[in-house]
């Protein structure tokens, strides 16, 4: 059996369900990050969905805050039939637990003994990783290759792009293999950066990239594991673990390769791919580049929206709303990317304008509009209501003469007539607010 097919069949993945910094509270206040719905569809599922393409055939999610809910979920989803083709573990972990402190406990259980994938519960991909697995599992045989790191090409301006985080990535362009790595908070804005002498001397070229976003989604032999657990001070995957490793001494012959997706392809909402960074090789991306495709993760409220759009917009096809992760898509597309479910329903002077999800048994009133937003089940919107650029999950009622702006609106929430809710909001499961009453912008 060749080494492609080795690779596909004892392939298993590591899913890291929380974020250190919870972004989405007061959301997530009674569920896991990873189970809040995007375009209508939990989270999870993008990424379970992703990694069974990929030929994943055990994937151990492991899971902080709430996993008892995360387990029931997983117990009564299409995950756990006898005809699932990957098999799915929860497992929880401590409060204050870091993704290191993840990591250990996959390795104290012994349960992963090869190559495997690596990501967030918020993984969204349309990435068939199949060959670069391959490729992985073939480098991965002289001993030292340890990581493959998957890069998105980007610009300060694209939405997704962390505004407090700068990365400059250095690469050996002839191999992609990561030369180092240097990590720093975006403000106070630096005017340089430091680097081995040895970085520059010992390479014939070397091209400087700060123009990448991590997707946090990583190829991974057993070793890493190893290393965090020899290294209690590794917590974080960049900062501590790829910029230790690269710069470790004891650890030189390690090596971690990068392999970067085309921003052409992959970001719709930029109007021109990024270039390469200042006193970079104008051609190197040539080298780096050699599969394009989605990938993106779901980290923040920004990152929400963006990704949200993305999905709607089909730039994440076949991932959209009509042809759903789950395999039960309800909604018919039509023009404007307006996606409505069979059992919605449109009062005969309301608007539904440009990429927008009407959920099942919605109701939409006359003379309300709606635009750039995804409405849940059984979502009521009343009359002479806008809705903008918001996300109502589930059994949400808004009520009349009403405004919900930039907004994520969580389940049962009740927002009573001539209610203003400014952009940045979050409003938590079972709220009622109103009536005659303004919340300001980013309220929690």
């Amino acid at each position: 059996m060749d080494s492609a097919v080795d690779a596909k069949a004892d392939l298993k993945a590591v899913v890291v369900a929380d974020l250190p910094d919870e972004p989405f509270q007061p959301l997530t206040l009674s569920r896991p990050h990873c189970l809040l719905r995007l375009c209508n569809v939990p989270m999870i599922e993008y990424t379970l969905e992703f990694l069974a393409t990929a030929g994943v055939v055990e994937t151990i999610i492991m899971c902080q805050a709430h996993s008892e809910v995360l387990l029931d979920y997983i117990r009564g989803s299409r995950w756990s039939r006898s005809t699932s083709q990957m098999k799915v573990v929860v497992r929880g972990l401590s409060a204050d637990s870091t993704l290191g402190d993840a990591l250990r406990a996959v390795d104290f259980s012994s349960t992963v003994k090869a190559n495997f994938i690596l990501c967030t519960g918020v993984a969204v991909s349309n990435m068939d990783l199949t060959q670069l697995v391959a490729a992985h599992t073939v480098r991965a045989r002289d001993g030292n290759h340890i990581m493959t790191m998957l890069l998105q090409e980007a610009t300060p301006a694209h939405p997704r792009w962390d505004k407090c985080d700068e990365s400059v990535y250095f690469i050996d362009p002839a191999t992609n293999k990561l030369l180092a790595l240097c990590s720093q908070a975006a403000l106070p804005r630096a005017k340089s950066v430091a680097i081995q002498r040895k970085i520059i001397t010992d390479n014939a070229e070397v091209e400087l990239r700060a123009d990448l976003m991590d997707t946090n989604i990583a190829i991974c032999t057993p070793d890493v594991l190893a290393l965090f657990t020899e290294n209690f001070d590794y917590h974080s995957m960049r900062q501590d673990f790829v910029s230790g490793i690269i710069e470790s001494e004891d650890l030189h012959s390690k090596t971690i390769y990068a392999h970067v997706l085309s921003g052409a392809s992959n970001l719709p909402t930029e109007s021109a791919a990024s270039g390469t960074a200042s006193g970079a090789h104008a051609h190197g991306s040539l080298h780096c580049i050699s599969q394009s495709g989605y990938a993106a993760g779901v980290t923040d409220t920004a990152a929400y929206d963006a990704i949200s759009r993305d999905i709607v917009g089909r730039w994440a096809f076949p991932l959209c709303p009509d042809n759903s992760p789950t395999g039960d898509s309800v909604y018919k597309y039509s023009r404007g990317a307006v996606y409505k479910a069979p059992s919605a329903r449109l009062d005969r002077e309301s608007r539904v304008e440009r990429h927008v999800i009407l959920g099942p048994d919605s109701q939409v009133a006359n003379h309300a509009y709606i635009a750039d937003s995804v409405l849940g089940e059984r979502c009521l919107v009343g009359e002479q209501t806008t809705i903008r650029a918001s996300y109502l999950f589930d059994d949400t009622k808004v009520g009349r003469n009403a405004v919900v702006d930039g907004s994520i609106l969580g389940e049962r929430v009740t927002i009573l007539d001539n209610v203003v809710i400014e952009r940045g909001c979050l409003i938590g499961d079972d709220v009622t607010i109103g009536p005659n009453v303004r919340i300001p912008s980013f309220t929690r």
